[in-house]
């Protein structure tokens, strides 16, 4: 009897999961597939990270590199996708467990190695294609250079509200701010609005001036 596919659908809060960066560095994102339990989900590491797991190492944990900007809806679209799922389902049906002479290992047969080659070929066509739902990232540095955006940061709320803020005002434009320098960003905004604020009661200071002279 052949192991069934179990997806792991996803469930965070983040409208952008799998990103963050690490020492200056995206992460990157997969899809991983167990051939001994039939586990489907992704997850994500950091760039540098290029050591394999035992699991991997011996060809029971298979991965697809995926983008690492999908939003949640995206990622549980792609995990519920029926050709995802129907060529998940034969490569761990043909998966087969062997004693390599010093442990016990997992290779795909024939047929499970043209699934694995034709599930890679899929997602690569079906994420370039905009099949799956994304975000585009932005450094809080570029979409803070957004002038429509100044606004919504105002003069004495927290760094929490205005990010909050930030973020959903983003989102409707489907970018995600990647935070590593938002409160930078967020206290150089609020100079300016100091500076704005104060160069406008200086100009109705003297606006008033003028006026007593005459």
């Amino acid at each position: 009897m052949s192991t069934k596919l179990k997806i792991e659908t996803y469930e965070s809060e983040d409208a952008c999961p799998l990103y963050f960066m690490q020492q200056g560095e995206e992460s990157k994102a997969y899809l991983y597939l167990d051939t001994r339990d039939g586990k489907l989900y992704v997850d994500s590491e950091a760039a540098f990270v290029n050591s394999y797991t035992p699991d991997e190492q011996n060809g029971y944990l298979l991965s697809f590199r995926i983008p690492n900007n999908l939003t949640v809806v995206g990622l549980n679209d792609l995990l519920d996708s029926p050709t995802v799922r129907s060529y998940s389902q034969d490569i761990v049906n043909n998966s087969v467990e062997f004693y390599n002479g010093s442990n016990y290992a997992a290779k795909l047969n024939e047929v499970g190695r043209d699934e694995y080659e034709d599930l890679e070929r899929y997602l690569e066509l079906a994420i370039a294609h905009g099949e799956f739902d994304s975000l585009q990232v932005c450094s809080a540095y570029d979409f803070f250079e957004h002038q429509k955006y100044a606004e919504l940061v105002r003069e004495g709320e927290s760094h929490a509200v205005a990010a909050t803020r930030l973020q959903l005002a983003a989102l409707k434009d489907k970018v995600y701010i990647s935070d590593i320098e938002t409160e930078i960003m967020l206290d150089r905004m609020k100079d300016e609005l100091l500076e704005e604020a104060e160069a406008q009661k200086f100009m109705s200071r003297l606006a008033a001036d003028t006026q007593e002279v005459k």
